[in-house]
């Protein structure tokens, strides 16, 4: 951890300072997107779409693969105690769409999802 004095009048201040950009790993290249429409935990889909991402640290950015389909995507990853978290958004003209989930194993996130028409459900984001 890194750590940042700050002087507030005749105050001094010991703050933490953790790194937008700490912990993560990359995100760059290609991966594999599944979903089901089922928010229960357990992905029963066999959609798999792919996406290609370009990352910067835990910043990441992509669009799908060879489908008719303009939406872009963005995200972070956060890791802390061990864990590695994600939050990405699907973004469309008309379409938005949220994930969150976390790193279950080496170049693979599983969590839900939910979009702006009502749907929800669970995915899976990995490395083929």
């Amino acid at each position: 951890m890194n750590a940042r004095v700050l002087c507030v009048g005749s105050l001094l201040l010991f703050l933490p300072f953790f790194s937008a950009f700490a912990g993560s790993g990359s995100m760059n290249g290609q991966w594999t997107i599944k979903r089901d429409y089922t928010l229960d935990g357990v992905l029963n889909s066999n959609e798999t779409l792919t996406l290609t991402l370009n990352s910067h640290h835990n910043i990441f950015t992509g669009a799908y693969n060879a489908i008719a389909n303009d939406s872009i995507f963005e995200g972070r990853t956060y890791m802390a105690r061990t864990t590695t978290i994600l939050a990405m958004i699907q973004v469309d003209a008309t379409y938005y769409v949220t994930y969150s989930g976390r790193l279950v194993a080496p170049g693979r996130f599983v969590g839900t999802w939910y979009d702006v028409e009502g749907n929800r459900g669970d995915f899976e984001l990995s490395q083929p």
